[in-house]
């Protein structure tokens, strides 16, 4: 007997062993195991992916209406002072770097990856 899945072991344990496996219906059998024990991985695999999705999307979702809502009112007025003020390039320099790696680690941490992510992962070793 090949290796197979645990309900395919377990049928033809149940079937008595090889003779009766190789007949149509125990072929029948084995072959409707299978496409059960597919099937319901494949279910799995579609409940984990909608749970993991659903969580992704709604903390975009915050994520997003925080950044309209409440960092770009504040950026407004951060930018006003910085422009009256001669000297403050270095501090704007500085913020607006703390700014996006606070923006990237927060949607790291919601689960979209950021962008270095996706360039570390295409590149080889």
């Amino acid at each position: 007997m090949r290796e197979g899945g645990v309900q395919y072991r377990t049928l033809h344990d149940l079937a008595g062993g090889q003779e009766r496996v190789l007949t149509d219906l125990g072929g029948v059998g084995l072959g409707r195991a299978a496409a059960d024990g597919v099937t319901g991985w494949c279910l799995l695999a579609l409940v984990v992916i909608a749970g993991t999705a659903a969580r992704v999307i709604g903390g975009a979702i915050v994520f997003i209406a925080l950044v309209f809502l409440a960092v770009r009112p504040l950026l407004r007025r951060v930018t006003r002072v910085w422009d009256t003020q001669p000297g403050a390039l270095p501090l704007a320099i500085s913020g607006t770097f703390l700014a996006v790696l606070l923006a990237a680690l927060t949607t790291e941490a919601i689960g979209i990856p950021s962008a270095s992510s996706a360039v570390r992962s295409s590149l080889p070793g």
